[in-house]
């Protein structure tokens, strides 16, 4: 554990680097889930959605508008809300 006090820009640089860390190693193992060689699967991975499905994901388990939510914290924080 690492506690910073009173120095603001420190601990907004160490935050940064852990969550560019997680994000990395979180797309990892997400490249390890249910690999299909279908070629509209593959497709589908390669490519951002269009529409606003993405907002929902599967059945509403995206988080990013969902209060509470690692992803709809990760969203606010990083907008600067």
């Amino acid at each position: 554990m690492l506690v910073i006090e009173d120095n603001d820009a420190v601990s907004d640089i160490y935050l940064g680097e852990f969550m560019r860390l997680f994000s990395h190693y979180a797309f990892r193992e997400s490249l390890t889930f249910k690999k299909s060689n279908k070629p509209a699967d593959i497709l589908r991975r390669k490519h951002l959605k269009e529409d606003h499905s993405w907002i929902d994901g599967d059945g509403g388990n995206s988080g990013y508008f969902v209060q509470g939510f690692d992803r709809a914290l990760r969203r606010l924080y990083f907008s600067g809300q």
